[in-house]
């Protein structure tokens, strides 16, 4: 029996967005190694709320983005863990069951200030 390790991915975040978009009603965190042109990023977005078609079509999580190996759909967010200089995100496909890590270096000073507030809403509407 083999154990198929889950594949890591990291980088260092120079700049970090997190926005409750409320005219479209989601909510938005991004990590970038550039401000303007960014080689290596991460975006996530979750929808305040999900109806029964969502859940039928399997986008009722949250939709992830990533410059490595062009991830890019709907994801169970499996663990977040925000420390002082890091962030780690698991994430399974929802479509191939795949899992996915993520280590995001940062400096804890250079999160938003409503970093906490939105991390907490995407993870409360994620399941």
């Amino acid at each position: 029996m083999s154990l198929v390790k889950t594949p890591e991915f990291s980088f260092t975040a120079y700049n970090i967005q997190a926005s409750d978009i409320e005219e479209d009603e989601y909510y938005l965190i991004s990590y970038a190694d550039d401000g303007v042109d960014p080689e290596n990023y991460i975006i996530i977005q979750c929808a305040y709320t999900f109806d029964d078609m969502d859940k039928k079509q399997g986008i009722d999580s949250a939709y992830f983005e990533s410059s490595f190996v062009q991830i890019k759909g709907y994801f169970v967010i499996d663990q977040w863990v925000t420390r002082q200089m890091s962030t780690e995100i698991t994430i399974t496909s929802k479509s191939t069951m795949k899992m996915y890590k993520f280590i995001i270096e940062h400096n804890f000073e250079s999160l938003p200030s409503n970093y906490e507030e939105v991390v907490k809403q995407i993870l409360a509407n994620n399941q």
